[in-house]
């Protein structure tokens, strides 16, 4: 035995010999080329995919809004159009509006307003004493300008009383025209 050979046997004394490296499996030598095509061919594809996707999103998200924009336009044209033809059939001093304080009739109040249409008064149905109605259509109509009339009746009433006096009303109101059906939209 040389010395060398010896030194290390000496050495080595109490300590645990070492593990044999494993043997290469033949797919070690595979799993580069796979990581390499993953990162240079299939990573690139998704991302350029995503990124199509992400655009075609876009494009339509701006499409909608268009659309959505036509449409208020459209809406609020017919909106001020009947009002108009409110006020082309009924006399200023006779006019007046059923008047919720809600959205929709604060939304009307507004649009009658920029188109020049004016109420004398306003009315606001009540059925019952803890209607909220009371307080909204007050406060609308103080910003209108307008006297408010409230009305109190049970639910009952109204349906029996109040809905034929006011259906007459409207039953003389233009059939509307039929609406023609819209061009779909070509989305890119």
């Amino acid at each position: 035995m040389s010395l060398s050979t010896l030194a290390l046997v000496v050495l080595s004394w109490g300590k645990q010999a070492p593990v044999p490296a494993p043997e290469p499996s033949p797919l070690d030598a595979f799993a580069p080329t796979l990581l390499a095509v993953c990162v240079c061919w299939l990573l690139p594809l998704v991302l350029l995919k995503l990124t199509a996707a992400s655009k075609h999103d876009r494009a339509l998200e701006r499409a909608n809004a268009l659309m959505a924009r036509i449409t208020a336009n459209e809406l609020r044209s017919k909106l001020n159009a009947a009002l108009l033809a409110i006020a082309e059939r009924t006399a200023a001093e006779e006019r007046c509006i059923i008047l919720s304080g809600g959205v929709d009739t604060c939304a009307i109040l507004a649009a009658a307003k920029q188109v020049g249409v004016t109420f004398a008064g306003a009315v606001t149905v009540l059925t019952g004493a803890d209607a909220p109605d009371a307080e909204f259509a007050a406060a609308a109509a103080a910003a209108a300008h307008l006297e408010l009339h409230l009305v109190t009746m049970t639910a009952a009433d109204l349906v029996e009383h109040g809905l034929p006096l006011s259906l007459p009303l409207t039953l003389h109101l233009p059939e509307p025209e039929p609406e023609p059906e819209p061009e779909p939209y070509p989305y890119p």
